[in-house]
């Protein structure tokens, strides 16, 4: 039998299907960058939100902080100085203390506050990118530098006002950015509600002020907008009083703190006299860009990076970099950034306001947004080498802050587990047991004592002094005094990595029973009661805790 003529046809079995593109090959560029945009929006949401669910323990600024707002009421709030020389703006408390008083006192609930602003902080970062930069790709590496800086990361989870300090700092860039005079009406009500509010939420937001308000005077006066300008002149008439009656309620005290004064004196500016002098602008210029893209925690937090190390190096050139490409962009965006670190400078000479750590947490947008003008100039060059330099310093920036941030969703940081330390004791008490804290551990213990029930518990304070032998004999000596020697549990959470030689100095007068240790605490147990150095002392003079 013949085979069938060729006709030139498949036959029908073999007609190909009909291949449908991938989903994301059918998406228009707008859709893409959209998904691009909500796929770092939300990693940034999920590394805030997971740091803040693993609810690690309050460490000890922390719980000094809580202990003021748990007890005190509104009002005590708004007329009686922090305890244990803590400070923090007004609004920031209340909105603390509304948060526990809707809630409870959980670490949760302290902590909502400060998570709320670390999220608006990413949603706020791409507002201002799409307002400031060109290139799509310096947009999304200024929101993907905003949601993946371990530093905000990790401040969105801890009961302090630093969180809310960039939060502002972002709102009122935003609002300078988004002013046009052409509808300054509006503009001028949103720039005179976002100062008036802010200064009552962040200390550091006055210098971001100042930055914004004398650039967009100076630009509407240079640009003959008349209105707008005397509109400015408003706003920052507006600003000046919410600040005088800021510092009359609030600021006022803080000042007067020569305790904090003396805390920061290393970190005040000096004026430029010398090559040692030089050297500190140097120092804290890498500090500020270590502190913006690899800084982890609040281990080493008053330190200085090291000065040497070539990834400090390069990332201080560049954005050294960024601040020459500022002077190829637009005015208004070089005096927003420039003006905000210039301010902190002058104060910091003044000695009013410390350049350093946590304190300037508001300046790590500038610098990322700074970083992001430099790809940005960078990739508008069009030259294929600067589009694939800018592109390989943006995958670079990306590279650095996440390789500190992503390994926190399968560790997340965890400073002081005095919670671990506190639950060890609970499930291994004795009747007859009693407990010994530092003067630095004992605040966080008390915050968590009711919870483990350990508040009836018999409690010796002991100090933490640099003279460690004197510290420990003189505890061993209050147990020895006591009626009922027995067991001690030694709690540490606080300078934990100096606990070797006090550990060390017990061991020697009675051998470690069993122990617990996890991140940044441990629980020891000793009994004194049968050692030689115990039998010296009776109990017939008790000596209380």
């Amino acid at each position: 039998m013949n085979p069938p003529a060729a006709t030139g046809h498949p036959p029908p079995g073999d007609i190909p299907k009909p291949t449908r593109a991938p989903l994301w090959a059918q998406a228009t560029p707008q859709t893409r960058l959209g998904l691009a945009f909500a796929l770092l929006i939300g990693l940034g949401l999920f590394l805030r939100i997971w740091q803040y669910a693993f609810n690690r323990s309050l460490w000890l600024d922390e719980a000094y902080l809580a202990t003021s707002i748990v007890s005190r009421t509104m009002g005590d709030l708004l007329t009686h100085p922090l305890a244990n020389d803590q400070v923090a703006p007004l609004g920031f408390l209340w909105l603390v203390k509304i948060s526990v008083l809707l809630w409870d006192d959980s670490d949760l609930a302290l902590r909502l506050v400060p998570l709320l602003s670390g999220c608006l902080s990413v949603l706020v970062a791409w507002r201002i990118a799409l307002l400031t930069l060109n290139h799509s790709v310096a947009r999304l590496l200024f929101v993907g530098l905003v949601s993946s800086s371990p530093v905000l990361v990790y401040y969105s989870s801890e009961l302090k006002q630093y969180s809310g300090d960039v939060l502002v700092a972002m709102l009122i860039l935003w609002a300078g950015a988004a002013f046009r005079a052409e509808r300054w009406r509006s503009g001028t009500a949103v720039l005179a509600l976002t100062g008036a509010l802010g200064v009552w939420l962040s200390h550091p937001a006055v210098f971001v002020l100042a930055a914004v308000g004398v650039t967009l005077w100076l630009d509407m006066a240079a640009s003959k907008q008349h209105r707008a300008w005397a509109a400015i002149s408003v706003v920052g008439l507006i600003w000046l009083a919410s600040f005088a009656l800021n510092y009359g309620v609030s600021l006022r005290a803080l000042s007067s703190k020569s305790s904090l004064q003396d805390f920061w004196s290393y970190a005040y500016a000096p004026v430029p006299r010398g090559l040692e002098d030089l050297v500190w602008y140097w120092e804290n210029a890498l500090a500020l860009v270590h502190l913006a893209l690899r800084h982890v925690g609040v281990a080493g937090h008053l330190g200085l990076p090291d000065w040497f190390e070539p990834v400090n190096v390069a990332l201080l050139c560049l954005t050294l970099a960024g601040v020459v490409a500022l002077l190829r962009s637009p005015p208004r965006l070089a005096g927003f950034l420039v003006l905000s670190v210039l301010s902190v400078l002058l104060a910091s000479l003044l000695h009013l306001y410390p350049f350093r750590s946590r304190l300037i947490l508001f300046l790590v947008p500038v610098v990322l947004l700074t970083l992001s003008v430099l790809v940005d100039q960078a990739l508008q060059r069009g030259h294929r080498s600067w589009t694939w330099g800018a592109i390989g310093v943006a995958v670079g920036l990306m590279a650095v802050t996440g390789s500190h941030s992503l390994p926190k969703v399968w560790q997340p940081y965890n400073h002081s587990n005095i919670k671990g330390a506190m639950a060890y004791v609970q499930g291994h008490l004795q009747a007859s047991d009693q407990i010994a804290v530092s003067t630095w551990t004992g605040k966080a213990f008390s915050v968590y004592a009711p919870a483990y029930g350990l508040d009836g518990v018999v409690l010796r304070l002991y100090l933490d002094t640099p003279n460690v032998q004197h510290n420990a004999y003189a505890l061993v000596r209050r147990i020895c005094s006591g009626r009922v020697p027995g067991r001690t549990w030694i709690i540490i959470s606080h300078r934990f990595g100096q606990k070797q030689d006090f550990l060390a100095l017990l061991s020697s007068l009675s051998p470690a029973l069993p122990a617990w240790e996890d991140a940044g605490a441990g629980a020891y147990l000793f009994d004194f009661s049968g050692s030689a150095y115990c039998k010296r002392y009776t109990a017939s003079a008790p000596v209380g805790p």
